[in-house]
């Protein structure tokens, strides 16, 4: 399945991918978890168990802490 409207997109990769909001998850998934697919990927990988999750680790990365010094 390359999709379903059960994903909900917030963030384009600019590739053809994105992140989403996945309200369809397989049996080893959570509703509502984070996950990429898009053009380049044959189905959804999950990045976070949930939203605040991710918002999570994105503030506690790196590159945030660069953009941040930045600006």
């Amino acid at each position: 399945m390359y999709t379903t409207p059960y994903w909900i997109p917030f963030f384009d990769l600019y590739n053809g991918n994105f992140m989403a909001l996945d309200f369809a998850p397989t049996e080893k998934g959570i509703p509502g978890q984070v996950i990429r697919f898009g053009a380049d990927q044959e189905i959804g990988y999950q990045e976070a168990e949930s939203l605040n999750a991710f918002l999570e680790e994105l503030l506690d990365s790196e590159e945030f802490e660069e953009f941040e010094d930045e600006y």
